[in-house]
């Protein structure tokens, strides 16, 4: 009698679980697969300000330039502090942004609770006028050249040393584009740098923090 009281239950509950496991819908087995596929959010970062390297270039690059990296750092995943504290925190802190030692980082970093620092640093940054010679005696056309480099420095924010460096470097011949760019002014030019730049950087960082994440 015992031994049948233990197959009875054992096929309850063998039909239970198979119940359950057929009875579940497929919205809700959709929705769990998507759950578990979903990236994660990677460790918090603080986007500070550009620092500029180059004569020629603008406070307005710089600030086109962090606008773009902060959107495409955050497609990627990357939980970014808020500008306007980071803004708030800079204001505080009397060293300059690019002279500053580890420690004052580090203070930065605890300021604004992040796991790393990112520091873009633009060193070249313009379009030119090239005369390309087509060919001997063949006349000549003139192309505009976009160029573009600096790094992107990432620091552990605990206590504010260097962990990485991501150099970048664009070169882009505008004629070569599909689009039509004759009736570009210098300020289209300048915003497609900026964007073909930021987006691969923003790139680049996320793999770098998913490869330190694990």
């Amino acid at each position: 009698m015992r031994k049948l009281q233990i197959g009875i239950c054992t096929v309850l509950l063998f039909t239970a679980m198979l119940y359950g496991a057929e009875g579940q819908s497929p919205e809700t087995t959709e929705k769990t697969t998507k759950d578990q596929s979903a990236p994660k959010p990677l460790y918090s970062a603080a986007l500070l300000h550009t620092v500029l390297h180059s004569g020629g270039t603008t406070r307005t690059v710089s600030a086109d330039f962090n606008r773009l990296l902060r959107d495409h750092l955050g497609k990627e995943k990357i939980s970014m502090e808020n500008a306007d504290a980071i803004d708030r925190a800079m204001e505080q802190h009397s060293r300059t942004q690019g002279k500053m030692e580890p420690s004052a980082y580090a203070e930065l970093g605890k300021m604004l609770h992040s796991n790393y620092l990112i520091v873009p640093n633009i060193r070249d940054f313009d379009v030119k006028n090239i005369v390309v010679q087509l060919a001997p005696g063949g006349g000549a056309m003139l192309r505009r050249i976009g160029f573009f480099s600096g790094s992107l420095n990432i620091l552990r924010a605990a206590d504010g040393k260097q962990v990485h460096t991501i150099p970048f470097a664009e070169k882009i011949d505008f004629s070569t584009l599909p689009e039509e760019t004759k009736e570009w002014n210098i300020l289209r030019f300048y915003d497609y740098l900026l964007k073909v730049s930021s987006e691969k950087l923003a790139r680049q960082t996320g793999i770098w923090l998913r490869a330190a994440e694990k």
